[in-house]
């Protein structure tokens, strides 16, 4: 499979024309259908001679490469030149991932000993080196200087040239100098200049870099060392490279003690047409906090824009990242997450994911489902799975995910595996794809070799009842996924104009618990990222009793009711009854500019003249907060203006109305703008 054109669908394609060309495909697709066990769906289609015709590809390496990693270093060394930082530290961080890295034992992941490991093995790389020791540079013109000397200390541990370890130490001790370290400071400048005589530098060369270093240490022991002066313009054009904090999730302040993640304001519920469903058993005000979820698993999106600049394992941007020593597809945002990760997944993902972007499977939930599968060692899984099919048979629809403590626990398989598939509303033609899509993801854990293993570590090659089993969870999660799995997003604001924000997709998640929520066109709550976390927060006023429900991306103001309904069917297979639908409700365009309050015929004077008043009120608080909100100055009073007026219209004002939209929009702004987002330039 070398060839970038042989992607998933064109496999797929194949593989129908090959069967109509063989007249096979009407036998065929009466092997896919709904009453079917998905087992024996799948055990069918692992027989077919052409699907492994069609569908057989090789693993497509991910090449380290000195020389790829030398051109990239030059490019970044022409911005660096040139002062246009932002662009050269890309430029570097690019290098990085593709230079050839020492190799790390399993074993160093195991102990959590990675960062020591090079040292001891004398491995080195000289174009890792340089693309850390340049990239030490921007960050010190960044004012970066802890991440300066953690880039230092990869130069110099990849093998740094010696005869240049001189202007390493330079930078170093400045940067310690900046960081109020004069001791380290003074020390490393003084080990650097005894050692200055063994070093292999033409004299006169050895003389200046001596005499600067004295002069520095000089300064040092008399504290009169300045910080680098850089020029107002200069600091304002790059401010918004590390001016960002990634966001931290909130805490519940009381949970469910049965349903782990959510707020002990909420309980699940089961009918027979909706299913499981989440509700309030008390009242909850708009703002509040609903469910803070963990999720089971996690993965940014495969794509290069994403993959040099967000943590394989926790999503968070890291604009200085480290690298993936076998791969040049991930970088990790330090050394804890890339053990953790290396440990936790990509240690099977690791051989996959250039051949996971080639086959560009067309949805983003299969990789996804590939590090799920990844994150379960084999033997875990098969006994997780054998578990799981028992439960499913003998308990309640509304038990299911639930263990045998009565908990809904999001971090067991159980949760993900008692989620719906839909499989009773697929077509055969839909089947066959799922089918075809577990396939490819089954080779790719079998040509990983790094999934099968047995209890002493060796890879083996599954039988015929493992490929089954394997192979029919698959097909079984490829259905779950589309209706499950959700977007990992990451809040945005222009840094020369803050009113100027937007959410970027960055990943997918599964959040089992969070699935539990229906869909309506007007819901009651909306969902917010936080890295590998969702939290949940109400955007109406919900009495006790009320069902809390989020959009699938549908809303009745930004879309017309046919094409939602239309969509919803489509992807969801359900058909939308909600009140914007029933009561098909106009979009923001149409809505009216004026609330009219309820019952306001039978209603006296003196009443109405009392509403008006708190009306009044909670606008105008609602009016001073909004110049704040816009501008991203969020704080307790914004959010309770937003709520207050909520509360007001909910309760008295007849939907849908324009301010009602508009004032659900700013709170779920304010609950946006009200923690660390990321700061991008345009």
């Amino acid at each position: 499979m070398a060839d970038d054109h042989l992607t998933f669908q064109s496999f797929l394609t194949a593989l129908k024309a090959e069967l109509e060309f063989k007249g096979k495909y009407e036998d065929v697709i009466k092997n896919f259908h709904s009453e079917k066990p998905v087992s024996e769906m799948f055990k069918y289609f692992w027989s077919l001679e052409e699907a492994h015709s069609n569908l057989g590809f090789s693993l497509v390496p991910s090449f380290k490469s000195e020389e790829k990693a030398d051109s990239l270093r030059a490019e970044g060394n022409k911005f660096y030149q040139n002062n246009i930082l932002d662009k050269a530290l890309d430029f570097y961080n690019f290098s990085i991932m593709v230079a050839p890295h020492p190799d790390i034992k399993c074993s160093e992941f195991e102990n959590n000993n990675v960062s020591k490991s090079d040292n001891n093995n004398n491995q080195k790389s000289k174009s890792l080196a340089l693309g850390f020791a340049n990239r030490s540079a921007v960050l010190f013109e960044l004012d970066q200087f802890e991440k300066c000397i953690g880039d230092i200390d990869l130069a110099l541990k990849y093998g740094y040239p010696q005869d240049q370890q001189s202007k390493l130490a330079e930078r170093k001790s400045k940067c310690l100098i900046s960081l109020n370290k004069q001791k380290d400071a003074q020390s490393l400048l003084e080990s650097t200049i005894t050692t200055l005589a063994d070093v292999n530098l033409d004299k006169k060369k050895k003389e200046a870099t001596r005499s600067r270093l004295s002069k520095l240490l000089q300064e040092c022991q008399q504290g009169t060392t300045k910080k680098p002066q850089k020029s107002e313009s200069s600091a304002k054009s790059f401010e918004h490279i590390f001016s960002f904090q990634n966001r931290v999730a909130p805490q519940l302040s009381k949970e469910n003690p049965n349903m782990p993640g959510a707020s002990n304001k909420v309980q699940m519920k089961y009918t027979k047409e909706k299913g499981r469903f989440l509700v309030t058993d008390r009242t909850v005000m708009p703002g509040e906090l609903l469910l803070v979820e963990k999720s089971y698993a996690s993965c940014p999106y495969v794509k290069p824009e994403v993959l040099s600049t967000h943590c394989c394992n926790c999503l968070v941007r890291c604009n200085n990242p480290l690298p993936c020593p076998n791969c040049a597809m991930a970088v990790f945002c330090s050394d804890k997450c890339r053990t953790t990760g290396w440990k936790g997944f990509h240690c099977i993902e690791c051989p996959s994911l250039s051949t996971l972007a080639v086959l560009n499977l067309g949805q983003n939930f299969c990789t996804l489902l590939y590090r799920m599968i990844a994150q379960t060692p084999y033997a875990h899984l098969r006994d997780l799975l054998n578990n799981c099919e028992k439960e499913n048979n003998q308990v309640n629809s509304e038990m299911k995910g639930f263990n045998n403590k009565g908990i809904f626990d999001t971090s067991e398989f159980a949760s993900v595996f008692s989620l719906v598939g839909n499989i009773e509303h697929r077509s055969p033609d839909d089947l066959l794809k799922r089918a075809s899509l577990a396939y490819v993801l089954l080779q790719l854990l079998i040509q990983s070799k790094s999934y099968f293993l047995d209890p002493s570590g060796e890879s083996f090659s599954p039988d015929d009842k493992e490929i089954l089993l394997l192979g029919s969870l698959l097909m079984s999660l490829v259905m779950k996924m589309p209706c499950n799995s959700m977007v990992i997003s990451e809040f945005n604001v222009n840094i020369a104009n803050k009113r100027e924000c937007n959410n970027e997709d960055i990943g997918a998640g599964m959040f089992p618990l969070s699935c539990l929520m229906n869909h309506s066109c007007n819901p009651s709550a909306s969902h917010h990222s936080y890295g590998t976390y969702k939290a949940t927060y109400a955007s109406k006023y919900l009495p006790e009793g009320s069902e809390i429900t989020i959009s699938y991306g549908y809303h009745y103001a930004n879309d017309e009711m046919t094409v939602r309904k239309s969509q919803l069917k489509s992807a969801y297979f359900f058909d939308c009854q909600c009140e914007a639908c029933k009561d098909e409700w106009p979009m923001l365009s149409n809505l009216s500019l004026k609330p009219s309050l309820k019952n306001s015929n039978s209603m006296k004077q003196s009443e109405m003249k009392k509403l008006w008043m708190q009306f009044q009120m909670a606008k105008e608080n609602f009016v001073k907060s909004y110049e704040n909100i816009a501008e991203g100055q969020v704080g307790k009073s914004e959010i309770k203006s937003c709520s207050d007026l909520v509360v007001f219209l909910d309760k008295n004002v007849t939907v849908p109305c324009r301010m009602y939209y508009e004032t659900q929009e700013a709170l779920k702004h304010c609950l946006e703008r009200g923690t660390p987002c990321t700061f991008v330039s345009k």
